[in-house]
C-alpha cells in the first residue's frame, strides 16, 4: 500500500473509532464487500492482506470483539472467512466459540481460515471450545465431515485432553475418522504404534499421565528418522531454553545417518533440563 493510501486509511480508522458504535456498525456492513481476494483460491497471510478495512476494525481493539463475533456467524461465507483472519489478530477468548462454529463450517475455505486462526492464536482455544470439539468428533450421530473437522481442529491445537478419545476412535466404524485419529495420535505424541487400539492402550497406561514434553523427549530416541524429526520440531515449536533449542535444531539439521546420535545427545540434555538438573 502506498504511503498516501496508508495514511488515509489510518485517518479513516481514527475517524471511525471516534464514532464509536456507529463506526463499528458501518464497518461490519462494509467489510464483506471490501475483500480483495477470492477465498476459494487463496488465504491471505493476515487480515490486512484480506481487506484494507480490517485495520480499521482492529483499531477498535477489544471493543470490536462483539462485531467480529457477529461476522463469524454471518450467513455470508466471505464475511466469516475475513472474520477468521481478523480474529487471529485479536485473539480474545470471547471469540473462541464463534470461531469454533466456523471450524465446522460447510464452506471448506472458511474451515481452513478458522484452522489457521486457531493455529496462529492459541488463546482462542478455550476449554469450552476444546470440550465442544471433543463432543463433536465423538458424536456418531453427526455428519462425518463435522466429526473430521472437529478432530482436525483438536489436532491443530495439540489437545492433550483428546488422547483417550483418539485411541477409542481408532476402532470407529468410519475408517476415514479412524485414520484421522491415528494421524492425530502421531502428531500429539511423536510415537506411532499403528492403527490398532491395544498397543496405544498399553502405551497410555504406562505413559499417558506424563506431560506431553516427556512423550516428545522420549520420541527423540526412536529408530525412525521421521518420528525423531517430528518430535524435534514439536519440541522447538513449544519453546525451549535457547541452548537446548539450538542443540536440537542442529541435530535436526544433520543428515539422517548422523541424526540418530545427535538426537540422542539432545535427548539426554533435555532429560537433564526437565528433571531440574543444570544444563551446560
Amino acid at each position: 500500500m502506498r504511503g498516501s493510501a496508508r495514511e488515509r486509511l489510518e485517518e479513516l480508522s481514527k475517524e471511525l473509532v471516534e464514532l464509536g458504535g456507529v463506526g463499528l456498525e458501518a464497518l461490519a456492513h462494509a467489510l464483506p464487500d471490501s475483500l480483495r481476494y477470492d477465498r476459494r483460491r487463496e488465504l491471505p497471510e493476515d487480515a490486512m492482506g484480506g481487506s484494507p478495512l480490517a485495520g480499521a476494525l482492529l483499531a477498535f481493539g477489544s471493543h470490536a470483539v462483539p462485531t467480529i463475533a457477529w461476522l463469524l456467524e454471518s450467513s455470508r461465507p466471505d464475511a466469516r472467512h475475513l472474520a477468521c483472519l481478523v480474529a487471529a489478530s485479536l485473539p480474545d477468548p470471547r471469540l473462541s466459540l464463534p470461531l469454533g462454529r466456523v471450524l465446522l463450517d460447510p464452506d471448506p475455505p472458511c474451515r481452513q481460515a478458522a484452522l489457521r486462526a486457531l493455529h496462529s492464536a492459541p488463546a482462542l482455544a478455550s476449554a469450552e471450545l476444546r470440550e465442544a470439539l471433543r463432543e463433536a468428533s465423538a458424536d456418531r450421530a453427526s455428519h462425518l465431515q463435522i466429526r473430521l473437522s472437529a478432530l482436525e481442529a483438536l489436532r491443530v491445537i495439540r489437545d492433550e485432553g483428546s488422547l483417550s478419545l483418539w485411541i477409542e476412535l481408532l476402532a470407529d466404524p468410519e475408517r476415514e475418522l479412524a485414520r484421522a485419529a491415528h494421524r492425530s495420535l502421531r502428531t500429539l505424541t511423536a510415537h506411532d504404534l499403528g492403527s490398532l487400539r491395544a498397543p496405544w492402550l498399553r502405551w497410555e497406561a504406562a505413559l499417558g499421565q506424563a506431560a506431553r514434553i516427556e512423550w516428545l523427549i522420549d520420541a527423540l530416541g526412536d529408530s525412525r528418522p521421521d518420528l525423531r524429526r517430528l518430535a524435534g520440531e514439536e519440541l522447538c515449536r513449544g519453546g525451549l531454553p535457547e541452548p537446548l533449542d539450538r542443540e536440537l535444531r542442529e541435530a535436526l539439521d544433520e543428515g539422517i545417518e548422523a541424526s540418530e546420535d545427535a538426537c540422542r545427545r539432545a535427548q539426554r540434555s533435555l532429560r537433564r533440563w526437565w528433571s531440574g538438573q543444570p544444563v551446560a
